[in-house]
């Protein structure tokens, strides 16, 4: 069995959607975290001259999408390193083969 690049993508894709999901349920607008972020927030996208609730609900987003992409990547690490590490300990497990074969194909009398 071989990990493809695109496979690994996909599962990272869909860890990050279902940690986006956990993260932004924790996300309330009654949070003191995230009113006092949404305050500073406001304070600076106001003197750069850009619509401060937008920005800052913005500047949330992509701090839940940024974490939630962290976490779904440390997870997709473990689970392929506990892979890699089976498949290690499965190396030392295997019997050898009981004949061997020389070059011709034809097995040796020893």
């Amino acid at each position: 069995m071989h990990l493809k690049n695109s496979q690994v993508r996909r599962v990272l894709k869909r860890r990050a959607q279902v940690h986006r999901a956990m993260l932004a349920a924790h996300v309330t607008a009654y949070d003191q975290p995230v009113r006092m972020l949404l305050g500073e927030s406001r304070g600076s996208m106001m003197q750069r001259g850009s619509d401060a609730s937008t920005a800052s609900m913005q500047t949330i987003y992509n701090l839940v999408q940024r974490q939630a992409s962290w976490f779904s990547f440390a997870e997709t690490f473990r689970v392929m390193g506990v892979f890699f590490m089976l498949c290690i300990l499965a190396v030392f497990v295997m019997k050898k083969p009981r004949h061997k074969r020389s070059i011709a194909g034809i097995a040796d009398p020893s």
